[in-house]
């Protein structure tokens, strides 16, 4: 009985340290979470956790909040994912919480600016003449330019450039400013700069003013007060990377804004530049007549002409050098101005 006994035990005992041994294994080839977390990526950057799943359409589309990696994924460094990070909201990047109040203060009523065609005494449109008066005091905009005290009526010439893409017409533009002794602004898209670096570089080396219209041409009062900012500094921060020069002005696209619009302008240091003379211009498939077009800017004349131009308009490119002859036969010089300080206007 008692070999029996002793049997039974030995059998036991060796059961027991089987067991023991097993769990030693398991912990020592899983370890913790903890330890998972610290573990070292391998040596192609690529981490050895696994991701966490892509959310359906349905989600992806719900919020943007939906769109963000989980905790768990946010956690692994930039080299285990090939996803994006989460973009730092452009008002915290851009404005303080003070300016945020200010600009959230103001209308978001989309507005599409027009200067009218009833003229005061001095040919200037009324439009622009109201525009420039309501928001003069509180917002840095010029739709008109001061009358001159000195006795020269000037004028101030400003391209658009949004898709011109037909170098010839931009090298014409630049070549009889050039041969006229004329400096003006150009305003340029994000796309224009990348595609037509040469000559906003030979822009700014001729010594013209690059102004800012935006990275994408949207009608900025539809966007929100973050994607406003990305517009303009997205091509700010372009142009200053790309060719050392920092833009101070802006156009809104379309003349598309709302009191949000020139606030968020303002705040980021920018100038808004409007004008007080356009004409259907735009359309590459139906341009005016010449000689009509030329007659339309002699009868628009009036000192401290804003003028917008198009550079895709081939009538533009082709009477141009006669438009600035014309002006000064009438009185008026074509002239740079910043637009730093736009003045007021009576």
């Amino acid at each position: 009985m008692r070999k029996i006994v002793c049997l039974t035990l030995a059998v036991a005992l060796v059961l027991g340290l089987c067991a023991c041994k097993a769990r030693q294994v398991n912990t020592e080839s899983s370890p913790s979470s903890e330890a998972a977390s610290t573990a070292p990526e391998s040596s192609s950057g690529a981490s050895s956790r696994p991701e966490a799943p892509e959310p359906s359409s349905s989600e992806a589309s719900s919020s943007e909040e939906s769109s963000k990696p989980s905790s768990s994924a946010a956690s692994s460094s930039a080299a285990s994912s090939s996803k994006p990070k989460p973009q730092t909201p452009v008002s915290s990047e851009y404005f303080t919480k003070d300016q945020l109040t200010y600009i959230n203060s103001l209308s978001a009523k989309s507005q599409n600016y027009w200067f009218g065609t009833v003229k005061d005494g001095h040919n200037r449109p009324n439009g622009a003449m109201q525009f420039q008066k309501k928001y003069q005091a509180t917002q840095n905009i010029a739709c008109v330019a001061p009358l001159n005290t000195d006795g020269q009526k000037r004028i101030y010439l400003t391209f658009d450039m949004g898709w011109e893409y037909n170098k010839s017409y931009t090298v014409k533009i630049l070549d009889t400013l050039k041969e006229k002794n004329v400096k003006a602004v150009f305003f340029v898209t994000k796309d224009y700069a990348k595609k037509s670096a040469d000559m906003v570089r030979r822009m700014i080396d001729e010594g013209h003013i690059v102004g800012n219209h935006s990275v994408s041409h949207p009608e900025m009062a539809n966007v929100s007060v973050e994607r406003m900012a990305q517009e303009i500094m997205g091509l700010h921060n372009y142009i200053l990377e790309n060719f050392g020069y920092e833009m101070f002005l802006f156009r809104a696209p379309s003349g598309n804004f709302s009191e949000k619009v020139l606030g968020v302008s303002k705040t980021l240091g920018y100038n808004n530049v409007f004008w007080s003379f356009a004409y259907n211009d735009w359309d590459v498939n139906n341009q005016p007549n010449e000689e009509t077009s030329y007659e339309l800017y002699m009868k628009c004349l009036h000192d401290g002409g804003i003028f917008l131009i198009h550079g895709l308009s081939k009538t533009n490119v082709n009477i141009l050098g006669r438009v600035i002859d014309g002006a000064r036969a009438e009185g008026f010089e074509p002239t740079l101005y910043d637009f730093k300080e736009a003045g007021t206007v009576s």
